[in-house]
């Protein structure tokens, strides 16, 4: 047997890592435990019994289609009891099943976009040692709904807030839920056991109550949406289109304010799983007696195996980038690189060296004979296939497979031998090699980028003129334990600075929790005499001060105090400056920051409609964070470009208020043709940023209240999502406005009349911008209908809403907006109708409709139009009766809504969640 037949497993994959459908089965999907976890073999065996049964119902769900075939659990290296299982590598997964003791018990699937794959499905321990039935109901009920996050890219169908438990239909509020059938009660606390008058769900002529809740029987027969409450018995299937064609039981409720609705623009669960590629070329169903039992493999992480293939030809010399490789490569091995992992290095030119054989990195003296093999010379031309086949033999020859391990490849330059290039590409296919790439200019061969996606790797470009540390690129594509997320260093800074002058400073922040092991990185090209030297000070009596060569790494020893530390550093001379802060935790419940894109490559043909978006995800033990100030800086050959605010508040890009992920447009004109780079600041502020626990995740039969914890300290983080890949970018070009989101009834009264009913009523909504949400629309499009559909689907069908010469000039994206509307009727008020907006640019290109109101209405009507001049989100609270500043402009506007219907009054239908 081989050595590296005793340390890995030998896995299949196809492609790229990540779950796969293969025929019928879902293989590759890794459910990770964390070393965070205490050992229990229990564990092992709950997982294995709940994804059984899971598998089962997946399968009846999704009408005999697909279910669990081979479920990887990968455990800490740490856990020494565990019979039968085998070896791995650490690996990076794109998508996978998480354990770990966060702050929060619900599981919960951290999603994308409507149709997308979510990042990770979290569980926590206590759910899978529960016996029996949880507090959010059967385990595999849960398993499955969260599934339909993390697979399809569906969102819940129950309330998301106080604000939209019920919904106005027909005359009556309505529990928010899928399917319309559902049977419970409606009352006051978590269980509706005080069931009180206020509670009317037949009294349409008001507000429900806020404390007033819908109790889901627990046990009941109604076929209920698994993406609904599911806890339910009954749940059995995912809803579909709310059509004739489908039985009724099973029909989606897309009235409901739920997100499914919000988010997905009324789609069904299974109307969105038809487009994904598990269903849209057609699965036939497979017979009932199906086994569906998965096949379980134990694996246990062991040490990384990486080679650095690096470029050396003469294009390196451009702007110093191999002094910029050799500095940072030395730092790499030096500082970042883990004690018992496997290093070696290959450079090529026009052909290729191994000018380090594969080592296990076991001392610091080891790690000083591995610097010595970096290189810090150029020569010749560039061929990028013959690194990548001298890397992938070195690791055949001494592992016996290089299945799993880890390519790092940089360079600068194109392939100049493109039959070598292909072959190396079919042997990196064919050994199942994880290939990150480094591509060093804008010049760099773009052929690099299909080698890291088709193996599943990062790709990362370091820009000569960016604010971009190499130092920060190069930590990105070093892979860190996938059982150890809770023990990963976080950066607190980076950046490249040109500095003529032989003095630099710099500050960075520290917050409890964090502070251990702290590692202060300056790298700089420096003449041989030269010396750097670095004083630290901070918090307390905190003071250090180091002397070193030509650049300078220093590992602050114990655990830093919470505050803030100035760096100073001085030299005899220096030009450019790179500098990076990180820190590793001291327990698992440290602030971590995620950056990513939305898609890492843009074209303009076809002329798109929607932005790429660059999001942050910022968490404190899976719980999100809220409050935080995060900017975006995109970079391009042009050096900066712009500047992003990104923002959690449920508008514009951004699709769930408060959970923690912050996002923006990058808009064409943060654009240029080629390689865009972003650096993510992150600031949280004591007093401002707090972490949210509870109000996330499977809702439990006893769902707890949504309550914040404040920060005891400000903190800062820095960060690198992937590039992104800009093409055929237009001189002009004339997106569309945004969508608004948040469109609902903020305040209504109603008087008795001696000729019958006035009610008076306030709609309220965020302006978007003029493209997408930037700058202001030129107008407002408001519409009308008995149904649904025609606002969601056909909304230029729609009955336009007239406002006589009321102006309804839109304010700046962002900016709060407000009519109101009072009518006088003698009719009896029984139906229902919708309204939606739309906004409308300067050259009249509409945006998407807006969510969703509903109203009730009646025959015969006039109507009164009042113009808000002032107005603030939150003003009305459902007590107050007037508004302040408002000037009335008075349309009598003729019956003309579908059997001379009469808009009246409302409460939101589809609230932005």
């Amino acid at each position: 047997m081989t050595l590296f037949a005793s340390l890995l497993l030998s896995l299949t994959i196809c492609g790229s890592i990540g779950i796969k459908l293969i025929g019928h089965r879902y293989e590759d999907v890794y459910i990770v435990i964390q070393n965070t976890v205490a050992e229990d073999p229990e564990i092992i065996d709950n997982i294995k019994e709940t994804f059984t049964t899971a598998s089962s119902l997946l399968f009846k769900a999704t009408h005999r289609r697909v279910y669990f075939g081979k479920i990887n659990i990968v455990i800490p290296k740490e856990w020494t009891n565990i019979p039968n299982t085998k070896q791995i590598p650490s690996i990076k997964l794109p998508n996978f099943i998480l354990v770990d003791k966060g702050q929060n018990e619900n599981p919960f699937v951290k999603s994308t976009e409507c149709g997308k794959e979510g990042l990770y499905m979290y569980l926590h321990p206590s759910f899978l040692l529960k016996k029996g039935e949880t507090g959010y109901g059967r385990k595999d009920k849960v398993i499955v709904h969260e599934w339909g996050h993390l697979r399809w890219g569906l969102f819940s169908e129950y309330h998301s807030s106080r604000k939209n438990k019920f919904y106005l239909d027909k005359g009556r509020w309505k529990p928010t839920v899928c399917t319309e059938n559902i049977q419970g009660r409606i009352g006051i606390g978590k269980f509706c056991s005080t069931v009180e008058e206020k509670c009317q769900p037949q009294n349409g002529e008001r507000r429900m109550p806020s404390n007033c809740n819908f109790c889901p029987y627990r046990e009941q027969t109604t076929n209920v949406s698994i993406m609904g409450y599911q806890f339910v018995e009954s749940v059995n299937f995912f809803c579909d289109k709310d059509d004739t064609s489908v039985p009724v039981w099973q029909r989606h409720n897309h009235k409901a304010p739920t997100k499914q609705n919000l988010l997905c623009n009324g789609k069904s669960a299974w109307e969105v799983m038809r487009e994904h590629s598990d269903f849209k070329n057609g699965n036939t169903p497979l017979p009932d007696n199906t086994n569906t039992d998965p096949e379980f493999v134990v694996l246990k992480e062991t040490n990384a195996i990486r080679v650095f293939v690096l470029d050396i030809s003469g294009s390196m010399n451009t702007e110093d980038r191999i002094g910029h490789l050799y500095r940072t490569s030395t730092y790499i091995v030096d500082s970042v690189l883990p004690l018992d992992s496997w290093l070696g290095v290959v450079c090529f030119d026009e052909k290729s060296k191994i000018t380090a054989q594969m080592t296990k990195i076991s001392s610091d003296s080891v790690r000083k004979t591995l610097i010595q093999s970096l290189p810090s010379q150029t020569a010749g031309g560039t061929c990028i296939g013959c690194g990548i086949t001298e890397a992938i033999n070195m690791l055949n020859s001494t592992f016996g497979t290089a299945e799993n391990a880890e390519i790092i490849l940089m360079s600068d330059g194109q392939d100049g031998d493109a039959g070598m290039l292909a072959s190396a590409t079919r042997l990196a296919s064919e050994s199942h090699v994880i290939i990150h790439t480094v591509s060093i200019s804008q010049a760099a061969d773009p052929r690099m980028i299909d080698l890291a996606k088709n193996s599943g790797g990062k790709i990362y470009t370091y820009l000569d003129k960016g604010s971009i540390s190499f130092a920060a690129v190069f930590s990105q594509v070093i892979s860190f334990s996938v059982t150890e997320m809770s023990a990963q260093p976080e950066t607190m800074l980076f950046m490249s600075v040109s500095v003529p002058n032989s003095a630099m400073n710099f500050a960075f922040k520290m917050e409890t929790d964090s502070g251990l092991n702290t590692t202060i990185t300056v790298l700089t090209k420096l003449a041989s005499n030269a010396k750097l030297t670095m004083e630290v000070t901070g918090p307390g009596s905190t003071n250090f001060k180091t002397v070193d060569g030509t650049s300078l790494t220093y590992q602050i020893p114990g655990v830093l105090k919470a505050g803030e530390y100035q760096v100073n550093v001085t030299s005899s001379q220096a030009t450019t400056w790179d500098y990076t802060v990180s820190s590793m935790p001291t327990g698992s419940n440290q602030i971590k920051s995620r950056t990513r894109l939305s898609q890492n490559s843009f074209d303009f043909n076809g002329a798109p409609t929607d932005m790429p978006v660059v999001y942050a995800d910022i968490t404190k033990g899976y719980a999100p964070v809220t409050g935080v100030d995060v900017f975006a800086i995109v970079e391009g050959a042009k050096g900066l470009l712009c500047n992003l605010s990104l923002t959690d508040d449920g508008l514009g890009p951004d699709q769930i208020l408060d959970d923690g992920t912050y996002s923006a447009f990058i808009l064409p004109v943060c654009m240029e043709n080629n390689r865009l780079n972003l650096r993510v600041r992150i600031s949280g502020s004591k007093g401002r940023a707090r972490v949210q626990i509870g109000g996330s995740g499977a809702i439990a039969t006893e769902e707890p209240d949504i309550t914040y914890e404040d920060l005891e300290d400000d903190f800062q983080r820095f960060s690198i999502p992937e590039p992104l890949f800009v093409q055929n970018l237009p001189n002009n070009l004339n997106l569309p406005p945004g969508r608004i989101t948040d469109l609902s009834i903020v305040h209504m009264k109603t008087r008795k009349t001696a000729y019958g009913e006035s009610r008076n009523f306030t709609i309220a909504w965020t302006a978007t911008g003029g493209d997408m949400n930037m700058g202001k629309a030129s107008a407002y499009d408001i519409r009308i209908a008995e149904d649904i559909d025609t606002i969601l689907n056909n909304f230029t069908n729609a009955q336009k809403f007239e406002v006589g010469n009321v102006t309804l000039s839109p304010k700046p994206s962002g900016s709060a907006e407000a009519i109101r509307i009072s009518v006088n009727a003698v009719e009896s008020y029984t139906g229902t109708a919708f309204l939606g907006i739309v906004a409308i640019d300067e050259n009249q290109k509409a945006g998407q409709v807006s969510n969703v109101v509903s109203f009730l209405v009646a025959k015969g009507f006039r109507i009164q139009v009042e113009e808000v001049a002032y107005y603030t989100h939150g003003l009305f609270d459902g007590k107050t009766d007037e508004v302040d500043g408002m000037d009335k402009k008075t349309v009598n506007q003729q019956p003309s809504l579908v059997a001379n219907v009469l808009i009246v009054f409302c409460l939101v239908a589809m609230l932005s969640v």
